[in-house]
């Protein structure tokens, strides 16, 4: 949000039910992890894990200068776009597993399906990206 917060809300009550703060600049994207924890990205540069319990800041995930846009979990991953490459974590051990350049674009969609092996994620310039495994990422224009 523009007030570099993020905030979990009850569906059903409208009750906010933990709050956020740290970042800088705008907060574009919450995800759920494991357990109590769920990550922030915002265009401060920086991914920041937090408790999902107390709202209590664990520790910064990535920590850079350019804008941070999405977030997305799979069973063993976690991914971040940003405004010039796509990072994937281990979701066990939070560590980084891949980084791939996007050429300044800006990584505006990851799917959130693992099983079958690819990645394919969504630049802002309407390109499409896909690839896994061994064979390297394939580009494509999409037009929109």
């Amino acid at each position: 949000s523009r007030d570099k917060a993020a905030k979990i809300y009850d569906v059903d009550s409208g009750r906010s039910l933990a709050t956020f703060s740290g970042h800088t600049d705008c907060v574009n994207a919450l995800v759920f992890l494991d357990g109590d924890e769920v990550i922030t990205v915002s265009d401060d540069g920086k991914a920041m894990v937090w408790s999902a319990q107390n709202g209590r800041k664990k520790r910064d995930a990535v920590s850079g200068q350019t804008p941070l846009l999405v977030v997305s979990r799979t069973e063993k991953h976690y991914r971040i776009g940003g405004t010039n490459r796509l990072l994937t974590y281990e979701l066990a051990t939070h560590q980084k597993v891949a980084e791939l350049p996007t050429d300044g674009d800006w990584v505006t969609s990851v799917p959130e399906k693992e099983d079958s092996g690819m990645l394919v994620f969504g630049l802002h310039s309407g390109e499409v990206r896909v690839g896994g495994g061994e064979k390297g990422i394939d580009q494509f224009s999409a037009q929109p």
